[in-house]
């Protein structure tokens, strides 16, 4: 089968991304457009909008014939990592023939972040995207690193550049197909969004829903243990400490400690991880490889994209929750519940019951 992957976190399910997944599969001649989508929290450092099981059946319904899932150690870092986690698990599948990707305009080359020029101009304090070399958009900026990260990990996949149509990134204009950053500020303001999407605002999180819990893990937790999380560095943890005393929103709590070297996201994404409880040690075993694949869910006319997975994947495939972790690997079944308790910490936020990783199911449409 000739299978297309794309990268995504549809954050939420909106008309640019259908159009992206039907020109994938026609510049792609594509059998089947599979998609890796983050999990619970998404990569600018929030809860995704909506859950991950309501994403899923979005993008089934929007032209997606599998969805697998990009765990929350990888959406929670980082685009080099990012892309690098997304791109490690697509080339263990055995079965991605291309990786598409939207971009405002095409990405020439992807010049490595850890040459010497580009770490110079990080340790000037340059935001990642001009040390690369130029003003890149965050989806070029991924773009980059998607063609990098297959170059090194994944090089019998091509990868297909899709220029956007619509509005662009985090973009507020009217358009034919709205930003997601869009869509989600008149969700939250409890706008008809139909025109869009097909998303409703039922379990609808936003960020700010997270202030409580995250300033109450940052109180409690000593310099040691917050020194440890994830993608804290430099002395980082006292910053944090003393801005966590009197912050009244989590946009002051993240604001009171960017600085050049610090972006909004990345600190963001470490007050997420502070609240999920991701360690660097966490991250850095993910870094070197995750133990498996899950799948999210499946077309039911693709239904025998499973056994093909199953059958050439490098990696042992995850379809039944529960039934996975009574016949893994030890390790397998630690990193799963991980996954399961951040899924039900952002069911947490949204007032919802928890457990959906062994109650959901394979979403089959």
């Amino acid at each position: 089968m000739n299978i297309a992957a794309i990268i995504a976190e549809y954050n939420p399910f909106h008309s640019g991304h259908g159009y992206h997944i039907q020109k994938t599969r026609e510049i792609c001649d594509a059998d089947a457009v599979i998609c890796i989508m983050s999990s619970s929290f998404v990569q600018r450092g929030a809860p995704a909008c909506l859950d991950k099981f309501v994403r899923t059946r979005l993008a089934l319904e929007g032209g997606a014939d599998m969805v697998l899932e990009l765990p929350g150690v990888y959406s929670l870092q980082s685009a080099e990592f990012f892309a690098r986690g997304a791109v490690r698990l697509l080339g263990a599948s055995g079965m991605v023939n291309s990786l598409s990707f939207g971009v405002e305009r095409y990405v020439a080359d992807a010049e490595p972040a850890q040459s010497n020029r580009v770490r110079a101009r990080l340790d000037a304090g340059q935001p990642y995207s001009r040390a690369l070399g130029s003003e890149l958009s965050p989806n070029s900026l991924l773009g980059a690193e998607y063609i990098r990260a297959v170059g090194e990990l994944a090089p019998r996949i091509n990868t297909v550049q899709v220029l956007r149509r619509g509005a662009g990134h985090d973009s507020m204009l009217e358009s034919r197909h709205l930003s997601a950053s869009n869509l989600r500020a008149r969700m939250l303001a409890g706008e008809d969004v139909s025109d869009y999407t097909a998303a409703s605002g039922e379990g609808f999180v936003d960020s700010e829903q997270m202030l409580v819990p995250v300033l109450c893990a940052l109180r409690s937790m000593s310099l040691d243990k917050l020194r440890g999380i994830s993608q804290v560095s430099e002395g980082l943890e006292y910053v944090i400490k003393e801005a966590a005393r009197d912050a009244e929103s989590l946009d002051e709590l993240i604001k009171k400690c960017k600085s050049k070297r610090y972006t909004y996201s990345r600190l963001a994404r470490i007050m997420c991880c502070a609240f999920l409880g991701i360690t660097k040690e966490m991250t850095d075993a993910a870094n070197q490889g995750y133990p498996f694949i899950r799948v999210l869910g499946v077309k039911k006319e693709k239904k025998e994209l499973l056994s093909e997975l199953t059958r050439r994947s490098s990696l042992p495939v995850c379809i039944n929750t529960a039934d996975f972790i009574a016949h893994c690997s030890p390790e397998a079944a630690e990193v799963l519940r991980k996954e399961c308790e951040m899924t039900d910490l952002r069911a947490a936020l949204a007032k919802r019951r928890g457990s959906a990783d062994f109650t959901e199911g394979l979403i089959i449409i």
